[in-house]
């Protein structure tokens, strides 16, 4: 499914932000997939999984979700995600990621046996 989000703030005429993609469901593997695309050169996936039955779905808010990240995730989680999604590939995966993303990249890029792995400014979340 395509879509696109145009935001415009109260009492202005510019545009604030803008974004397309497409939501990607495979009911074989359960994947469950948002790209988006904003005009300023970033373009990101993100990864979630639906049951295959599924007939609906959640999806958080950015807020909740935000905030379930914070106080839910931690490295090894999302560590534990990475080898869970590449080991229902056919062929060994290609790891990108950006920031706390790039560091689990980094981190289990042996693990999964990567073709190769791209770390975009890999650090820990910094605890406030």
């Amino acid at each position: 499914m395509r879509y696109h989000t145009h935001i415009v703030k109260p009492g202005e005429v510019e545009t604030y932000h803008d974004q397309v993609g497409y939501w990607l469901w495979e009911p074989a593997t359960g994947h469950l997939i948002q790209t988006l695309a904003i005009p300023r050169g970033q373009v990101a996936m993100a990864f979630g999984r639906a049951a295959r039955d599924a007939k609906t779905f959640d999806y958080p808010s950015a807020e909740d979700a935000v905030r379930d990240i914070e106080a839910w995730t931690s490295m090894a989680d999302s560590a534990a995600d990475v080898i869970a999604c590449a080991r229902e590939f056919r062929k060994p995966p290609l790891l990108i990621g950006w920031s706390m993303g790039g560091l689990v990249s980094l981190m289990r890029q042996t693990t999964v046996g990567a073709v190769a792995c791209v770390g975009l400014a890999p650090r820990e979340r910094v605890k406030k």
